[in-house]
């Protein structure tokens, strides 16, 4: 039995950095366009679907003459627009490197299980509380105690089936 291993294929990693940059951004699009529940008039120009030009009159003469909530709402959206556009191109230049970082860390963390399970021994001379017999060992896996990996042994006493 080989101890579990941390380091997986790199498309989780990718896929990992993606979600977290994805809720990252959602985060701060909710953050400052909090106060606007009524968020229908944020990007009716940058639809994927031709906008009718009435449509487009409407919003530029609601810019215009529109009331100072219209105006808040604007620049509020123009500058969660900025700020995402800045989130995303940091998020683009850290990916490769974020997701290297995180290979090596579970590469080391796998090497080091592999050297702790590797150098464990069980004891040879482990003997039932209950009945004095010799206990073999059944199970061996790692554990964390105190942010530090070890071996943990588990036997069992052939004899009276006790387990330790």
């Amino acid at each position: 039995m080989e101890p579990y291993i941390h380091l997986k294929e790199r498309s989780y990693y990718e896929d990992l950095y993606d979600r977290l940059h994805v809720s990252s951004c959602r985060l701060t699009e909710s953050i400052y366009l909090k106060e606007y529940p009524d968020q229908s008039i944020l990007h009716p120009l940058e639809t994927r679907k031709p906008v009718p030009s009435n449509e487009v009159i409407a919003f530029n003469k609601k810019l215009e003459e529109g009331s100072d909530e219209f105006r808040k709402f604007h620049v509020s959206a123009s500058v969660t627009q900025w700020i995402l556009y800045m989130e995303m191109g940091e998020s683009y230049l850290n990916r490769e490197s974020t997701i290297q970082k995180w290979i090596v860390r579970d590469t080391e963390k796998d090497k080091k299980r592999k050297a702790i399970w590797g150098s464990a021994e069980p004891l040879e001379n482990k003997r039932c509380k209950k009945c004095g017999e010799r206990m073999e060992e059944y199970l061996r896996m790692i554990d964390v105690f105190d942010k530090k990996d070890m071996v943990l042994f588990c036997y069992s006493c052939p004899d009276c089936k006790f387990r330790e």
